[in-house]
């Protein structure tokens, strides 16, 4: 599976009084965030979100499955790319 972010923007401006854009970005794959951007004096920082913050679902045995998954499935090309580099 391939993990791609999509973030969603929406603007803040009118509830916190200065230029501001809240982003809603999800990976697909069990990772989401919530940041708001702030502008002020021509300067831009960001801020987790009050009520998502970062929503991270990690399982340690899936991921390392995954990875012994993809270890398995390029075997012959990593162990022909050591070969000719080490």
């Amino acid at each position: 599976m391939v993990c791609e972010e999509y973030c969603e923007y929406d603007d803040c401006s009118e509830e916190r009084g200065i230029t501001c854009w809240v982003e809603t970005c999800d990976d697909g794959c069990g990772v989401s965030n919530c940041t708001i951007w702030l502008n002020e004096n021509d300067e831009w920082y960001g801020e987790l979100c009050p009520d998502m913050g970062m929503d991270i679902d990690f399982d340690g045995q899936e991921a390392i499955a995954k990875m012994q998954g993809a270890v398995s499935v390029y075997e012959d090309t990593i162990n022909t790319m050591m070969e000719a580099f080490c």
